[in-house]
């Protein structure tokens, strides 16, 4: 039920997102760029270590095995979000860490180590990508372009 909810909610946020005009300035500049893609990259490595553990673990525990699948269609989704608007999509990523984290600091019984597993591995990844985007969008433009703008 849940899973379903979640790959909705996904699609809808990517539909809202493909009716705005992209934010292109940020794949202008190489240092913006390159950050992006760092975000990018880190939120494309949380996708696919979730989408492995969803495989192996359908092929040995069985169908319950898709609740790991979610957080990667949730973090495909993100990924799309943050590609075409950062600013959202960093707010979004800082939002869903927190969030992440709080509920694994919650929610695990088997002590402070296995809470901090499971913060390093679920909640950290969207931290550090969401303050990667924000600090994206932050960068002054360069000065030669700003100057051929106003030309």
């Amino acid at each position: 039920m849940w899973s379903l909810i979640t790959i909705l909610v996904v699609a809808a946020l990517a539909i809202e997102v493909l009716r705005q005009d992209p934010d292109g300035d940020v794949t202008r500049e190489k240092r913006k760029a390159r950050l992006l893609y760092t975000a990018i990259y880190l939120m494309g490595g949380t996708a696919a270590f979730w989408l492995i553990i969803g495989i192996v673990s359908i092929s040995s525990v069985g169908l319950s095995g898709m609740a790991h699948i979610v957080p990667a269609t949730l973090t495909g989704g993100l990924i799309f979000l943050a590609g075409r608007k950062p600013f959202a999509g960093g707010i979004v990523l800082i939002l869903l860490g927190i969030i992440t984290s709080a509920f694994y600091f919650i929610a695990m019984n088997g002590g402070w180590d296995s809470q901090l597993q499971a913060i390093l591995i679920a909640g950290v990844p969207p931290l550090a990508a969401g303050l990667i985007l924000l600090i994206t969008v932050s960068i002054p433009p360069d000065q030669q372009r700003a100057d051929e703008a106003a030309n």
